[in-house]
């Protein structure tokens, strides 16, 4: 029996989507690719795909859970996100957005 992760890379070559809703595994599939041979295959490793799909979900969970502003609040910025805005209100014709800066290197740069 292959592994539960080529099977579902598999799966996903034939356009097979799944998912998991509590006790359930839902399976969506062009009418072509869902023969009795591969329906019969789904029904045997149910209970392995479920177990993958939900531990899949899990480690997809962020490590910080991100919290909405309320609307009007002050929002601290970066230094970053500060240049951002401020390039956002410059007129887009404007020969602002064109400035930049050069440097010019002189001598041989040593190898690394």
């Amino acid at each position: 029996m292959m592994p539960i992760e080529d099977f579902v890379a598999e799966l996903a070559e034939l356009d097979v989507r799944l998912s998991v809703d509590g006790e359930r595994l839902n399976c969506s599939a062009p009418n072509e690719v869902m023969s009795s041979d591969l329906q019969s295959r789904l029904a045997e490793r149910k209970s392995e795909l479920m177990a993958f799909l939900t531990g899949v979900a899990e480690r997809a969970k962020p490590a910080v859970e991100l919290v909405r502003m309320p609307a009007g609040g002050d929002i601290v910025l970066s230094p970053g996100m500060h240049a951002l805005q401020y390039l956002h209100r410059l007129p887009p014709q404007g020969a602002a957005r064109l400035a930049g800066a050069g440097a010019q290197l002189v001598g041989n740069p040593a190898p690394a």
